[in-house]
């Protein structure tokens, strides 16, 4: 299985041969055999090409499937006997590695020989392309081609200085806040802000006074009297107890904020992944 599929990569029995180190008689014969237990040809071969039989194309694109997931099996396998080391490389929000200093101070006490690199940013990295093992991100379910579970919620609420508040006034209704400066999370200042109370939900249309991509520039400005802003609960618990920030509309929440953990589904766990996660699933997260 693995010489067919070397062969059809390859083009040639002969750069098979090269990239299985393997004399092109001793190919040619080994596909040859594979074919006579089958009863059926896989190869239409000529003298200048080598290209799949309708049965062929069949046989090739599972054969490289299986032998993908048995490469990922031995890798997995293998592993369980290693000593995490190496490099991992880790993308989170900006803002997310040092609200959780200690997750990877933990990691890194117990695991010395592993070299961890986080890249902080707001954009959306592509993990396979950009060689990253693992992924912090924020919002919904990740995109299903990843692998990866959910780490944290917390149910968002509209909260303010006691500068903006004794500045501007406290909202009373609802329909109030669209004569109030708002903060957005998000690419750009027009939002909506999905809002519910009991069983009634209300829409809000919003042009945003500030909009940031980043949630803890978003509390920071908020707390600094900027203007209203959806912050997760689990987030600015310690600033409302403190009294830097104060609820406002009290009734009124929006739908959960999240934390997920991704990886490429693809791809063998090494060693060092796997201890990330083990304890990255034990772990309590004070903020998202």
């Amino acid at each position: 299985m693995q010489i067919l599929v070397a062969v059809v990569e390859a083009g040639s029995f002969t750069g098979a041969a090269k990239e299985v180190d393997l004399p092109k008689s001793s190919v040619s014969r080994r596909v040859s055999q594979l074919e006579d237990r089958l009863g059926i040809r896989l190869l239409q071969r000529t003298t200048r090409s080598v290209r799949l039989t309708s049965a062929g194309e069949v046989y090739f694109e599972t054969a490289q499937r299986l032998l993908s997931e048995v490469a990922d099996l031995e890798t997995k396998v293998s592993g369980f006997s290693e000593e995490p080391k190496g490099l991992l490389r880790i993308t989170c929000p900006a803002g997310f590695a040092a609200n959780n200093s200690s997750l990877f101070a933990e990691f890194a006490t117990h695991n010395p020989k592993v070299r961890i690199q986080v890249e902080e940013t707001d954009r959306m990295v592509d993990l396979v392309a950009e060689k990253f093992d693992l992924a912090f991100r924020g919002g919904r379910p990740p995109d299903p081609s990843l692998s990866g579970f959910q780490l944290a919620s917390s149910e968002r609420i509209l909260t303010a200085s006691p500068a903006y508040l004794k500045r501007r006034g406290s909202p009373k209704k609802l329909k109030e806040l669209a004569n109030h400066d708002l903060l957005t999370l998000g690419s750009g200042h027009r939002d909506q802000w999905h809002l519910r109370t009991g069983r009634r939900e209300s829409s809000l249309d919003l042009s945003a006074t500030f909009a940031t991509n980043n949630l803890r520039t978003l509390q920071e400005v908020t707390q600094s009297g900027l203007g209203i802003g959806l912050l997760p609960l689990v987030n600015c618990s310690e600033a409302l107890e403190r009294g830097t920030l104060v609820r406002v509309l009290k009734l009124w929440t929006a739908s959960p904020a999240s934390l997920w953990l991704v990886y490429p589904s693809t791809r063998g766990l090494a060693s060092s992944v796997r201890a990330f996660l083990d304890l990255v699933k034990k772990w309590k997260f004070a903020t998202l």
